[in-house]
């Protein structure tokens, strides 16, 4: 189909398109979330060295009515209760283990990068090719409209030439 004169043509350049094709491809997204979660993955791994602390605080008041019968009238009750406990933790762990743990995770994050920039280089690849095959077919159509337009004129002089020769 061709362009209507109405319609117009948005032209990118080659940054442009690196750019859009970055900000939505769902894969490289997909590896952006499993390296932010391989990075939380290393932090919980590291956070098991530390102190667990656990704070519970509870305040309760109750109100109530309660019919007295020696004086024969209704009572208001109030009642305030406050508790607050506080535990501390800390875990023992077999350091080698513990070691061994955080080098895992550590590895993990790493293979995570690697993979993000991997999956963008090939993507930075794949349009800079598509690119360049567009204006390379934008070249070879140009080249094919120069020739048709020496075989019009060649026809013609031909036609010309049959004219004369009848």
């Amino acid at each position: 189909r061709g362009l209507e004169p109405s319609e117009t043509v948005r032209t990118l350049t080659l940054e442009q398109a690196q750019q859009l094709a970055l900000a939505h491809n769902s894969s490289l997204l997909q590896l952006g979330y499993e390296t932010a979660k391989r990075e939380l993955a290393l932090r919980e791994v590291r956070s098991a060295r530390g102190p667990d602390l656990e704070l519970d605080v509870e305040l309760a008041e109750r109100l109530g009515r309660r019919f007295d019968q020696s004086i024969g009238r209704l009572e208001d009750r109030r009642s305030t209760v406050f508790d607050a406990r506080a535990r501390s933790t800390i875990k023992l762990f077999d350091r080698s283990s513990h070691t061994a743990a955080v080098a895992v995770a550590e590895g993990e994050l790493a293979a995570g990068k690697e993979q993000s920039a991997w999956g963008r280089q090939r993507v930075l690849f794949e349009v800079s090719a598509r690119y360049m095959d567009t204006l390379l077919g934008a070249v070879l159509i140009g080249i094919e409209q120069e020739h048709l337009q020496a075989q019009q004129e060649q026809l013609r002089r031909i036609g010309g030439f049959w004219q004369l020769g009848k």
